[in-house]
């Protein structure tokens, strides 16, 4: 079952919210089907903030006033299925890894792995903005260069762009060290396309590189989970996958955590738009891609 739409929104958008803002989030989270069918009153008591606050927060989420936000909720239950936290959420000699709890035997950490990549992956794909995997696709068919930045974990995502396009005949290139982004950016013009990714939207490297980039006239890309990130805010097209929000907490609260599924997810957006691009190149370069096949295949035993 896909996470309903206002909760995934709810997850996406936390990290800029306001202290406020948050526990109104936590609340409807941890409680979602119970909110559905509280009044405002009740919502603030729980969350202890005004009506006011209320009010704001549901209209964040792109609702007129709290009967249309509650008539959403009711309406998503179906959708919805609740999951089990962490037990050790407080542990911080605890690795939290999605709701995966101290104690867990192997048999429950494979299917909490397994399934919280396939839930990651369901939940990208109701967000999913379509309009935008076309537009991408277009802009890397007629680029000069395409550009991929990130570091840590999102470095592997790159990469992973770069070797599909790169087998197209396209010209790719992938950095992660800082001092290759910040020269790289320097180097770009209106013929290029940056693509930015970053879990949290926070990478700082990632981002002045980024921004650099635009400046100098190239179009710009992000790819991150978090809107209204700093990462989502600087550049010309935002690619979101579903957000994390128990792998944020453990980090906020300075919990040692080990990133989940967000990267699964991203690599299969960048799969797509790979696939959206190669169904629409040239027959010179699709020539080119099965003469690297045939070649590869002499590579193997």
């Amino acid at each position: 079952m896909t996470t309903p739409k206002i909760l995934t929104n709810i997850k996406s958008l936390y990290p800029g919210m306001n202290p406020a803002m948050k526990r109104i989030a936590d609340y409807i989270i941890n409680n979602f089907e119970k909110v559905a069918f509280m009044g405002i009153t009740e919502l603030s008591e729980n969350s202890e903030v005004s009506d006011a606050t209320v009010s704001r927060f549901v209209k964040i989420m792109g609702f007129k006033n709290y009967k249309a936000f509650q008539l959403g909720m009711v309406g998503s239950l179906s959708d919805y299925e609740e999951t089990n936290p962490s037990a050790d959420d407080d542990d911080e000699n605890s690795i939290r890894y999605g709701s995966i709890a101290k104690g867990d035997s192997v048999h429950t950490i494979c299917r909490k792995v397994f399934r919280g990549n396939i839930q990651m992956l369901r939940d990208t794909l109701d967000v999913l903005d379509y309009d935008a995997v076309e537009k991408v696709s277009d802009l890397i068919i007629h680029a000069r260069n395409v550009i991929f930045y990130g570091v840590g974990r999102s470095s592997i995502v790159a990469e992973s762009g770069r070797l599909r396009l790169y087998r197209l005949g396209l010209s790719v290139f992938s950095y992660e060290d800082s001092n290759e982004q910040v020269i790289s950016s320097c180097m770009v013009d209106k013929n290029d396309v940056v693509i930015a990714i970053s879990n949290y939207g926070r990478s700082k490297s990632v981002i002045e590189g980024v921004k650099r980039a635009k400046e100098m006239g190239a179009t710009t890309v992000g790819l991150t989970s978090a809107k209204d990130s700093p990462l989502a805010k600087s550049v010309d097209i935002c690619l979101y996958n579903a957000f994390n929000h128990d792998s944020y907490r453990a980090v906020k609260r300075n919990i040692t955590y080990e990133s989940s599924s967000e990267n699964i997810a991203q690599i299969a957006i960048l799969d797509t738009i790979y696939i959206c691009v190669a169904m629409q190149i040239d027959a010179g370069r699709v020539a080119k891609y099965y003469m690297s096949a045939l070649a590869l295949e002499s590579e193997k035993m």
